[in-house]
């Protein structure tokens, strides 16, 4: 087999990060990797391109030629991944078709790695945040359930002893019925009690980022009809759009209760 390109411990925590978030663009890549020159990133970045471990997107026509590359997993970068431990077989075969992912499987991708980090730089130091996203479910402690579901993360909030789950999930501008199919998933999921029985704890509350109002308003009226047909359902489920998360941030007062 053809030897890989030399390449730094930085490109490779670079091409790690890929591996979990699947897109990211160079704003991102640097704050998460809390590199302090830019133009030494954009060297990273390139070097990682021209070897193929990375492909690189980037639009010419104003106004989307203002925003950041994107990156995203290439071949070397896929055999890199299958030479290392931390890196699961099973999250490794779906990044073959990274090219042909959908615009908005990117944008979601991309709003994920913009929650991580409103984790990791939020002002209450009194939280213990811990988020993990598809490709951390396999080796997970309870990946048959986090696989079987495959929310967009799991999150896990621990403040003075007590901890806040949370299913996220980030849903695409779709037909109404597909909206209502994953919706149903949920539910289905929820009366199935796996969760409570394995885990012996409370289910989480499932967070829903809308794309628009306009999904808001037909998941929010669709789910009320579903728990209406419950019987003393102690399920949370908060919902708000993609906009809010990225101006005020996750952890804002921004969710509508059902």
């Amino acid at each position: 087999m053809t030897k890989l390109p030399s390449i730094t411990k930085t490109q490779e925590n670079i091409i790690q990060l890929i591996y979990r978030f699947r897109f990211l663009n160079r704003i991102q890549i640097q704050k998460l990797l809390k590199i302090k020159s830019v133009s030494k990133l954009n060297y990273y970045l390139k070097d990682l391109t021209e070897k193929e471990y990375l492909k690189r997107s980037h639009e010419d026509t104003f106004p989307n030629k203002l925003r950041p590359a994107v990156y995203h997993i290439g071949p070397n970068g896929i055999r890199f991944l299958r030479s290392q431990d931390n890196c699961e077989a099973e999250a490794i075969k779906n990044l073959y078709r990274e090219d042909n992912r959908s615009s908005s499987f990117r944008d979601c991708c991309l709003l994920l790695a913009d929650i991580y980090l409103g984790f990791e730089n939020r002002q209450d130091k009194d939280v213990q945040s811990i988020m993990q996203m598809r490709s951390d479910y396999p080796a997970h402690p309870l990946k048959d359930i986090l696989s079987d579901l495959k929310p967009s993360a799991y999150v896990a909030q621990k403040k003075s002893g007590k901890t806040k789950r949370s299913f996220l999930e980030i849903l695409y501008d779709l037909p109404d019925q597909y909206l209502r199919q994953r919706i149903k998933q949920y539910l289905k999921f929820y009366r199935g009690s796996v969760w409570e029985s394995e885990t012996k704890t409370d289910f989480p509350t499932i967070m829903i980022v809308c794309p628009n109002d306009r999904v808001l308003a037909y998941v929010r009226h669709y789910v009320k009809t579903k728990l209406a047909q419950f019987d003393g359902s102690d399920l949370i489920i908060d919902l708000t759009t993609s906009d809010k998360v990225k101006e005020f941030g996750l952890t804002s007062d921004i969710w509508k209760k059902i």
